[in-house]
């Protein structure tokens, strides 16, 4: 009986965690992330405590895909999955694969020079991976290269954020950065509209 107990509560652990985890890169998944999300604006509303939110996307990955094949994308999904942990690494902070190419990263207790600070070392440590992109397109506004890179969208918590205004801030900060070139680190306008 006790061997069968014992049975049942690893199954039980592998399941929470099959259910919490991303199964190409091990990271947490969009639904681990989500409820952490939720619990720190819960948490800041209360408390007031900092924190922020880095979204990040690989930059021209459709096009590394088509050129390489879902295989090498794959690899090159679960290399820079590594990146990320090996340079998110307080255990208060949360990276996660929210989407196909797209990642997040939660940092609790972290105001706006911090999470920059994450994101610059994140967008670093995914360029020292120097994975080959040979259909990486040039552009007269891009950092001309070769390799995979991320772009970057930081935003940190604001008084009354929602989920939807606190993603939507880092998605537009996101969205600037590859707007200046790709390959870069952008912080969101604390001041900007909330949908």
């Amino acid at each position: 009986f006790n061997q069968l107990l014992e049975v049942l509560r690893r199954q039980m652990g592998e399941l929470r965690n099959l259910s919490t985890t991303d199964a190409l890169t091990g990271l947490s998944n969009r639904r681990a992330f989500d409820e952490r999300l939720n619990y720190l604006l819960v948490r800041h509303a209360r408390h007031g405590t900092h924190s922020a939110l880095i979204v990040l996307d690989v930059d021209h990955f459709k096009r590394y895909n088509d050129a390489l094949g879902h295989p090498a994308g794959d690899e090159a999904l679960r290399a820079i999955a590594r990146a990320l942990r090996l340079t998110v690494r307080r255990q208060l902070d949360m990276p996660a694969r929210i989407g196909g190419e797209e990642f997040g990263v939660l940092l609790e207790d972290a105001d706006a020079t911090s999470a920059l600070a994450c994101a610059e070392a994140i967008r670093t440590a995914v360029e020292a991976l120097a994975i080959d992109h040979p259909d990486s397109p040039d552009s007269p506004d891009s950092v001309p290269s070769r390799h995979l890179s991320v772009s970057c969208g930081v935003a940190t918590f604001q008084a009354g954020d929602t989920p939807d205004a606190l993603y939507q801030r880092a998605d537009h900060a996101l969205y600037a950065s590859k707007q200046a070139g790709r390959n870069r680190v952008t912080l969101a306008d604390p001041a900007a509209p909330r949908p």
